[in-house]
């Protein structure tokens, strides 16, 4: 975008911005806009100070009514002021306190775990029925059972 350009643009925006556009001159600049990512992107940025600048002034509005009411508190914040002036000076401690080391940390002992008679006669029992799956599945069987084939028809 050239010089002659940027100032059409820039005018075409104070235009939309005083609400004094006409509809030709809102034509170009939406031609403008539309065929050109710069002039696009600077319209984002325009809009976007502008809003700005506007949430700025309403704030600063907001702020000139506040201060006008602190005007009616006067006889307080002058009240306030001199007790401050006659209030007690307050000591602050020059040193920090030192901490006092603990010397020895006694840990807690843990506890034995006292196993039962019936939790040994079950540990026992599940080792000897896995022993017996065990066996049972390795050692094949012997003479006394005989597998019987299927006759056919």
């Amino acid at each position: 975008m050239d010089l002659k350009q940027k100032k059409q643009f820039y005018s075409l925006l104070n235009a939309l911005r005083e609400e004094v556009i006409s509809d030709e001159q809102l034509a170009v600049l939406e031609h403008l806009i539309s065929s050109d990512t710069e002039v696009a992107r600077e319209y984002v940025l325009f809009i976007k100070l502008w809003t700005d600048f506007q949430f700025f002034g309403a704030a600063n509005a907001k702020f000139s009514e506040t201060s006008a009411d602190l005007g009616r508190y006067a006889d307080f914040w002058e009240a306030m002021a001199n007790y401050e002036k006659q209030a007690p000076e307050l000591e602050l401690p020059k040193e920090k306190p030192q901490r006092e080391l603990i010397q020895k940390v006694v840990y807690p002992v843990p506890e034995k775990r006292k196993i039962s008679r019936f939790g040994i006669v079950t540990l026992l029992n599940a080792a000897a029925v896995l022993l017996f799956f065990l066996v049972l599945r390795v050692v094949p069987p012997s003479g006394g059972w005989k597998q019987r084939s299927c006759p056919t028809a």
